[in-house]
């Protein structure tokens, strides 16, 4: 891999700016003839300027390096638009000062001093003059546009990021120990299967109560902890080797934990494992520190129905949540708003993920249906059935979930005895059934996951079974029984070959291959 220099010098400079180093930058700017013309995000800029909230576009902008005429025209609108409100102080002081401003006067007096007279508080403020025959909105959204074609987005923390996802990547490849101290290596290590395995035997269990019945879990991203979350709001991160709660989490020791007021119903670890959103039946969403388990951002208004699934986006800035109200939905974390709605389903949506390439949304329906949709445009490019429905026979599709370095693979989960590997496009490329099923029947299946590198498929059943089957070839590889009431979900270790199982007996199962420790 190859990283051109000028690239991180931009990485030094963002870091400066989120840590208002402004010295600095500008000393590094100077010397490297490098400039860093990034946002945490345009489309919140571009939006500021529509919209006229110039105090938040003053603060993104005032670093930023734009062509001398941008610039000009972007503090020109502010000072007319000041005038406009009667703020003629501030409008005078915004010409004296801004130095975009006082390039416009000792390049061009006559339209400096036009503006000088707009702005002056003895004249009566001339609407049709002042925007040279337009109207505020369009030369709002004419800057806009203007602005936008030298602005980028660049994720908050990006070096830290960068990083951190370096070390991470350095501990799972065995390189570095997983508690880094970086000064002095310690000696406790990730623990990593090289090799997929079928998983086939008890681990261990964790027990819940009946009021507090696991609802959704996870493995973290490091594969540290796995985290639960439950019928009444709690949401717990568990040491699953020793299944005890993690008391190196120090909330946790202190017997305080993240929580929700209502049942759990999704959850969500961000890429590099910092961040764990959690959704509630009541349609809200939480965003959490996992090391710390503070709050950072709350959606009260995420969807208005419970919401099924939730995933982060690769850069970490945005969360995709699935709903009952048969909405998928696209919510800026830095904003906390909801940047795009994707309309289309006419039943429940119960599973919606970003394809392995993140270009694509894919979202799966019990209207009978999987949709593939742009990111960017949200609009539809794609609406699939499976292929073993009927024709005008409505199959409830329960999941979706992209193969491991396939870029276009889909495993298709209805609630059937049957699961599909198909393609974007729809065409079917194998079948995953249990050959015996006729002998000792296990039901429709309801959920399903993937082992990490996609060679093993496990999918669970509503008798309580997990089907393993190899999916390079289709083949049953066996069948055991996990749950003996209804069973809820199934999650695959990151790097391990471990399986947690979960369901309305109250417990979490863990499965590993067998003879693992």
């Amino acid at each position: 891999m190859e990283i051109a220099g000028e690239d991180v010098i931009r990485l030094m400079q963002q870091f400066l700016r989120e840590h208002k180093m402004f010295e600095t930058l500008h000393t590094l700017q100077r010397e490297s003839q490098v400039t860093f013309n990034a946002v945490d995000s345009a489309d919140a800029l571009l939006s500021d300027i529509t919209f006229g909230k110039w105090d938040l576009v003053l603060r993104q902008t005032q670093h930023l390096h734009f062509p001398a005429p941008v610039m000009i025209d972007l503090y020109e609108q502010i000072a007319l638009e000041l005038a406009e409100m009667g703020e003629f102080a501030v409008a005078k002081e915004l010409l004296a000062s801004a130095a975009p401003l006082q390039t416009l006067r000792a390049n061009d007096i006559t339209r400096f001093n036009a503006l000088g007279r707009l702005t002056d508080p003895r004249s009566t403020f001339d609407v049709k003059t002042a925007y040279a025959g337009s109207t505020k909105e369009q030369r709002r959204e004419a800057l806009a546009q203007r602005v936008k074609k030298h602005v980028a987005t660049v994720p908050p923390s990006r070096l830290l990021t960068l990083l951190g996802q370096a070390l991470k990547f350095q501990q799972l490849s065995g390189v570095l120990p997983s508690e880094l101290d970086l000064f002095q290596n310690a000696a406790k290590r990730l623990k990593v299967d090289r090799v997929e395995e079928k998983i086939q035997a008890p681990h261990g269990k964790i027990k819940f109560s009946k009021a507090s019945c696991p609802q959704t879990a996870q493995f973290s991203t490091d594969g540290s902890m796995l985290v639960t979350g439950t019928k009444d709001g709690f949401v717990e991160a568990w040491d699953f080797d020793k299944c005890q709660l993690k008391k190196d989490l120090d909330y946790q020791a202190r017997d305080e934990f993240m929580m929700h007021e209502v049942g759990v119903s999704a959850e969500a670890f961000s890429r590099d494992g910092d961040l764990l959103a959690t959704a509630g039946v009541d349609g809200k969403v939480k965003v959490w520190k996992v090391s710390t388990g503070q709050c950072l951002r709350r959606f009260e208004h995420a969807h208005s129905n419970s919401i099924y699934s939730i995933a982060f986006s690769r850069d970490g800035s945005q969360l995709l949540t699935s709903s009952f109200d048969q909405l998928v939905r696209l919510h800026g974390l830095k904003s906390g708003q909801t940047l795009k709605e994707f309309h289309g389903h006419d039943g429940y949506v119960n599973a919606a993920v970003f394809s392995n390439d993140a270009t694509k949304v894919i979202s799966a329906s019990c209207d009978g249906t999987v949709k593939v949709w742009d990111v960017k445009s949200a609009t539809c490019l794609t609406t699939m059935r499976p292929p073993q429905a009927a024709a005008g026979v409505e199959m409830d599709v329960l999941n979706v979930l992209p193969v491991p370095g396939q870029k276009d693979a889909l495993v298709l989960v209805t609630r059937s005895k049957t699961l599909h590997l198909i393609t974007f496009a729809g065409d079917s490329l194998r079948a995953f059934a249990d050959p015996h099923d006729g002998i000792e029947p296990k039901g429709d299946f309801v959920a399903a996951a993937l082992s990490p590198k996609g060679a093993f498929l496990y999918g669970l059943t509503e008798k309580g079974y997990v089907l393993c089957f190899k999916v390079d070839s289709g083949a049953l590889e066996h069948a055991m029984q996990v749950c003996n009431g209804e069973v809820f979900g199934i999650a695959h270790h990151p790097h391990r070959n471990v399986l947690a199982t979960y369901g309305s007996d109250g417990y979490v199962r863990l499965w590993s291959a067998a003879g693992s420790d």
